[in-house]
């Protein structure tokens, strides 16, 4: 399955008890042997705030604009350059 998701941020978690804390469900990808890997839609200030206070709580799961996926492999493509 193939997916493109624009995002400015991607997590990746290899220690299902550490995802599990949060309330995260890609823990169980995890203890199947994948990676879990954790989207974040762009968010407004307000909706950060949300975001923060859910993960304080484990109550990650709950999110919308946080896609959990458990995948073997995955690829990042930069779409423009930064100059530092």
């Amino acid at each position: 399955l193939n997916k493109i998701a624009q995002t400015t941020l991607i997590f990746v978690g290899v220690n299902s008890f550490q995802l599990s804390r949060f309330g995260l469900k890609s823990a169980e990808n995890v203890d199947k042997g994948q990676l879990g890997l954790l989207i974040l839609k762009p968010l407004k200030t307000y909706e950060m705030v949300k975001l923060i206070v859910r993960g304080i709580f484990g109550l990650l799961n709950f999110e919308e604009k946080l896609l959990q996926h458990g995948t073997k492999a995955f690829e990042v493509q930069q779409k423009k350059t930064i100059e530092m």
